[in-house]
């Protein structure tokens, strides 16, 4: 009786389901001025039996591979990832209670996540349709905080629509003068 039982709690606890990150639909670009931008990106996690550690901080230019704890973004320019050209400050939100840097996301709980950065173009000289796209989006499961990231082909789903950024400098046309 004690095997089948002890046999019971195993199987159960091997066919809780593992964790996973989706998009969600709730994703926005805001112009705010000419030169600048507020963008949101909203994920949702799903743990399985053990809890899940989330970063809060998010960077710049970090690649897909980047050995690093923060949620990583760039700027998408005219469909192509643009890096540079702009300055940007991002940071994810959520409700979840908060331990050394990262939200704890409990055992079998689904959680939302948004990160939201604003963006701002250094310069104003040419015009640019800028959207945002999550490049590297680790987490980690357990107390031993495990690292894991979410596989690069579906961070394409992570990103926003796009807005026009930058100005179009007019020149009045000149009309000859007459001569008398």
């Amino acid at each position: 009786m004690k095997t089948n039982i002890f046999t019971l709690i195993v199987l159960t606890v091997m066919l809780m389901p593992a964790g996973q990150a989706f998009a969600d639909t709730r994703q926005s670009a805001t112009k705010l001025t000419a030169d600048a931008a507020l963008y949101t990106i909203t994920y949702e996690f799903q743990t399985g039996a053990e809890p899940y550690y989330l970063p809060i901080l998010a960077e710049n230019g970090l690649p897909y591979d980047a050995d690093s704890n923060k949620v990583g973004y760039t700027a998408v320019q005219n469909g192509k990832m643009s890096p540079t050209g702009y300055k940007s400050t991002g940071m994810v939100l959520s409700s979840y209670d908060i331990e050394d840097g990262y939200y704890v996301l409990p055992p079998m709980t689904k959680g939302s996540f948004t990160l939201v950065t604003a963006l701002e173009l250094l310069s104003l000289s040419s015009v640019r349709t800028v959207g945002l796209q999550i490049t590297n989006l680790p987490y980690f499961r357990s107390e031993d905080k495990d690292r894991l990231v979410v596989a690069e082909n579906n961070l394409r789903l992570f990103n926003t629509a796009s807005v026009v950024l930058g100005t179009v400098k007019l020149t009045a046309p000149t009309t000859p003068s007459v001569m008398k």
